[in-house]
């Protein structure tokens, strides 16, 4: 799989600094002592270019330490920003195969997120990617977010509507013709949406208040 397809490159590049891992630096990198924190900011620098690196840092946001996330995600946002869009024709851009792995993944580890603030972060750079890659190659992220908040509860659907709406956000934003036009056609489809979930909602709000309260 790509895990193992690009995390060997990383790896080997890696192994240069004993002792240390991806999670490891991300933390120091936030550290409160400057030397520690700079060098950490410089070695992750180092890795901005190295295949795969995007894929392992995706890795990191599944971990069950909050900081290292929040960490991993705001550098994912960094590398967006500087790498997904072929800025000249000798610039470094993230390879497709390892796009195509992100945008995969990406979605489905922040329906799961947690915390909020993480999650934020996530769904900002869930918005970066579609401002560039929606409706192509990107074509099933709306059907999916809507799958997502009708067919599921709790911090998945609540998830999916934070990511609809930084996506949203960023595609209204777009000023190319073609860009306004499709979004017109998105804007009505999700008018209809979200209209029936505020009616369903409405009506399971006034049911609860018909409702006999028991002693």
């Amino acid at each position: 799989g790509i895990n193992a397809e690009y995390g060997l490159v990383f790896r080997n590049k890696l192994m240069q600094y004993q002792g240390i891992n991806l999670p490891d630096l991300l933390r120091r990198a936030i550290d409160q002592h400057e030397p520690v924190r700079r060098e950490a900011e410089t070695v992750l620098e180092s890795f901005e270019k190295v295949p795969g690196f995007s894929v392992e840092i995706l890795n990191t946001l599944t971990l069950s330490d909050q900081q290292t996330r929040f960490v991993g995600i705001v550098y994912l946002k960094k590398i967006v920003d500087k790498y997904w869009k072929q800025h000249s024709k000798t610039a470094y851009v993230i390879d497709e195969k390892e796009k195509a792995h992100i945008r995969e993944n990406l979605l489905r580890v922040t329906i799961q997120e947690e915390n909020h603030v993480v999650a934020v972060q996530m769904a900002l750079v869930i918005g970066k990617i579609s401002r560039l890659d929606f409706p192509d190659p990107w074509e099933n992220l709306l059907s999916q977010l809507l799958s997502i908040s009708q067919n599921t509860t709790g911090i998945p659907q609540t998830r999916s509507f934070l990511v609809l709406y930084h996506v949203v956000k960023v595609l209204s934003s777009r000023r190319l013709p073609t860009h306004k036009r499709q979004f017109t056609d998105i804007a009505i489809f999700l008018l209809e949406f979200i209209t029936t979930i505020w009616r369903d909602s409405l009506d399971n709000f006034l049911n609860s208040l018909a409702s006999p309260v028991l002693c």
